[in-house]
C-alpha cells in the first residue's frame, strides 16, 4: 500500500508541476501530463496509469506509474516506467526504456533506435 501511495503521489506531483506555469519560459521545453485506463479482455485485468513526459529540445523523458486490478488482487501498484530518448537526426532517435517493480528494483531495460518517416 505504501508503494501505491508513493507512486500516485509522484505521478500526481509531476502532473501538477507540468500543468503549472513554467519557471523558465522556453519554446523547447514541453511538459505533458497524462492519465489513462486499459482493459485486458482475455486476461481479465484492468490497468490505470498516470504520468508525464518532458521534452527539452531533442531529449525526452517519460515517467509513468501503473496500477493494476486482476481477478486475484485488488488495485495495487505494479510497476514504474522511466523512459529516455534522444533525437540523433531529423528522422531517428535512440531510446532507453526502464521498468521498475513495486520494490523499486529494475526488472527490465530496453535500448533501441526508432526511425520515423
Amino acid at each position: 500500500m505504501k508503494n501505491l501511495v508513493l507512486a500516485i503521489a509522484l505521478a500526481g506531483g509531476m502532473a501538477t508541476v507540468a500543468s503549472a506555469d513554467p519557471i523558465v519560459s522556453s519554446p523547447s521545453l514541453d511538459l505533458k501530463p497524462y492519465v489513462g485506463a486499459e482493459r485486458l479482455i482475455e486476461g481479465e485485468k484492468n490497468k490505470l496509469y498516470a504520468g508525464t513526459t518532458l521534452s527539452l529540445g531533442s531529449e525526452g523523458v517519460k515517467l509513468q506509474a501503473n496500477v493494476e486490478d486482476t481477478a486475484t488482487t485488488d488495485w495495487e501498484f505494479n510497476r514504474m516506467d522511466v523512459d529516455f530518448s534522444v533525437k540523433v537526426a531529423n528522422s531517428a532517435s535512440v531510446y532507453l526504456n526502464n521498468d521498475f517493480n513495486s520494490d523499486w528494483d529494475r526488472t527490465e531495460s530496453t535500448i533501441g533506435v526508432k526511425w520515423t518517416f
